[in-house]
């Protein structure tokens, strides 16, 4: 026997093979449309369903952060999180209805939103 068959295989090319075996790619699963157009892959096809079934994210909202928020509830929690460190946030008082506390506000002038308008003032659509 050579030197060469009795020698172990690297580890990256025994990782590569597993990866390819699990994916599907060494045994030539994905195959092209008779129509001779390249076929998605079914990991860029799920990628893509995923990305549709969320909503789009919004970044740079006041006090986020850098966070990333997909909805109003989400940020408004967020937001509420954050009246613990004295920054403004937002109470619902009533079904559709926010009022902002904030300590720096005047208490007798309290500042009320509706649902509609806190989501235009943010940039979410749902």
């Amino acid at each position: 026997m050579s030197r060469i068959a009795n020698k172990k295989p690297p580890a990256f090319a025994v990782l590569l093979a597993a990866t390819l075996v699990a994916t599907g790619c060494a045994h030539g699963r994905e195959t092209p449309p008779s129509d001779g157009r390249e076929a998605p892959s079914s990991a860029a096809a799920s990628v893509d369903k995923t990305m549709t079934d969320k909503p789009p994210e919004r970044a740079d909202l006041p006090y986020a952060r850098g966070r990333r928020f997909a909805s109003l509830d989400d940020y408004l929690a967020f937001r509420r999180q954050l009246g613990q460190t004295d920054r403004p946030w937002y109470e619902e008082v009533s079904p559709g209805v926010y009022r902002l506390v904030a300590r720096t506000l005047p208490r007798d002038q309290p500042q009320l939103f509706t649902r509609r308008q806190l989501m235009e003032q943010f940039g979410f659509d749902h």
